[in-house]
């Protein structure tokens, strides 16, 4: 296989990659948005029926917790975000078909440069979140063989999206558990 090829290679699991990470941000942002609006429609009828039952320190505290809902809706815009992930993960996908049926060296260049202008576009990455998408990227494509990063339970899930804790406790000696 010549350089070439093998830094296309690259290029396309890279963007497979940040694909997967943006469509997953997508996501956590979408379902954040949605739960930020039932909760402030549950809530903010049940105001209605303290203050009809005439409770008003109930309803002072569910209109206050809907308050707060929605200032943090307001400062977060987690439907803003989710429309930034939605345009990324859309132009890490054409890069993908650009690594697809690239041959020579300018493709490759152009297709670096391409990337270098998306990554400048993006918000600041979530370190273990893109670190399980490598996971799962390389187990998709080699399975068994995979080579995977250990990721801290505490990085698994939700809190992922949150923020990143310790970084240097990332290691590369875990491989798929036979079935």
């Amino acid at each position: 296989m010549s350089d070439t090829q093998r830094a296309l290679e690259d290029e396309h699991f890279l963007a497979l990659v940040s694909i997967k990470y943006h469509k997953a941000r997508m996501g956590f942002f979408e379902g954040l948005s949605r739960w930020i609006n039932f909760i402030s429609l549950v809530t903010s009828s049940a105001a209605v029926v303290a203050i009809v039952d005439t409770s008003p320190q109930v309803a002072t505290l569910l209109a206050g917790f809907v308050a707060i809902l929605q200032a943090l809706a307001l400062i977060v815009q987690p439907g803003g975000k989710a429309t930034v992930h939605a345009g990324l993960a859309a132009r890490h996908a054409e890069l993908e078909r650009m690594t697809a049926t690239a041959k020579s060296n300018d493709q490759l260049d152009a297709i670096r440069r391409l990337r270098s202008e998306v990554e400048q576009d993006e918000p600041p990455v979530k370190w273990w979140l893109g670190l399980k998408m490598h996971n799962e990227v390389l187990l998709y494509q080699r399975g068994s063989e995979a080579r995977l990063y250990d990721i801290p339970v505490m990085q698994k899930g939700f809190l992922s999206h949150l923020w990143d804790w310790n970084k240097r406790s990332a290691n590369k000696e875990h491989t798929v558990p036979a079935e």
